[in-house]
């Protein structure tokens, strides 16, 4: 169960998932495994217009189905909605704010707030591992590269450091933000890894196949 969104065993439901305290939903994936297994959350377009990671969600998302997962799958594809139907690079609209700078977030405060609360709640809390799917953005001539948190555990540091080594990248990076998705899931003890692919707000099919093979 996540928010108002609930999948039985055995179970796919696709729809909206409502940001507390606001008149937005964003829309979410629930996959709920056949076999028994661990919780695996996945966020694609943290920020609006990083298109790789929010096609590779929404594909991931479509194509999964329970029969092929042991444990469940949260995919939300893309959370930050408004930015997304804006074009935004990095902020939201209603508050300028930069989602990925915001986290655990605020029940009670701006709409970029309220994402980040409702994502930190509903996802990373019931969590065991997490994935938030980044992309080059309108601005960005970058080198596809992968970043772990160095927050948290020891166990939290080893197994993101060890699971950021099957997205095949060059380069791996580490991460001491406390204020991302990925850092804040982190000291809350859920590993992860944020991953960029691609570059200046466009993605190919070789990008989607590569993030969707690494995921």
């Amino acid at each position: 169960k996540v928010g108002n969104l609930e999948a039985k065993k055995g179970e796919k439901k696709q729809g909206y998932l409502k940001i507390r305290n606001t008149e937005l939903s964003i829309p979410c994936t629930l996959i709920n495994g056949v076999n028994e297994g661990k919780t695996v959350a996945i966020t694609g377009g943290t920020h609006g217009s990083e298109y790789p990671g929010i096609e590779a969600a929404i594909r991931l998302a479509s194509e999964l189905t329970p029969e092929m997962v042991s444990g469940k799958i949260i995919i939300v594809h893309p959370p930050n909605l408004p930015a997304f139907q804006a074009k935004l690079q990095y902020i939201g609209p209603y508050d300028g704010k930069n989602l990925n700078r915001e986290f655990p977030g605020l029940a009670t405060g701006t709409i970029t707030q309220k994402i980040a609360y409702t994502i930190t709640t509903e996802l990373h809390e019931q969590s065991d591992f997490y994935m938030d799917l980044h992309g080059g953005d309108i601005h960005e001539a970058q080198i596809s590269f992968v970043i772990y948190p160095e927050l948290g555990s020891e166990e939290v540091i080893r197994i993101s450091k060890e699971a950021a080594e099957f997205f095949d990248m060059k380069y791996i990076a580490k991460t001491s933000a406390t204020r991302s998705a990925v850092g804040s899931a982190a000291l809350r003890g859920v590993p992860g890894l944020i991953c960029e692919i691609g570059k200046s707000g466009i993605w190919t099919e070789e990008e989607v196949d590569q993030y969707i093979k690494s995921v």
